[in-house]
């Protein structure tokens, strides 16, 4: 990941080649982007909002909120760790 002179600015990372995420801190939104394609309309389900290409095609994810989200799963992955150590 490139790191930027100014911390609060976005900063953004690729995946795999086409995949790329990023994080826009002043927002709180992290965006998972899968592919380049035009965007024809967007679904939110809670703080989770996806973006559609005309073909259906999921074009990139944002999860609103994005530090609750990533405390969250931080929270799963540790709960599963202790389930699987008993």
């Amino acid at each position: 990941m490139k790191k930027e002179k100014n911390p609060s600015s976005r900063s953004s990372a690729s995946l795999r080649g086409r995949q790329k995420i990023s994080y826009e801190p002043e927002a709180d939104v992290l965006r998972v982007e899968f592919n380049k394609k035009p965007i024809d309309y967007a679904t939110e389900v809670e703080n989770v909002v996806v973006h559609f290409s005309p073909e259906n095609v999921p074009v990139y994810l944002e999860f609103l909120e994005a530090s609750k989200f990533i405390s969250d799963i931080s929270d799963v992955i540790k709960s599963t760790r202790k389930f699987y150590q008993l």
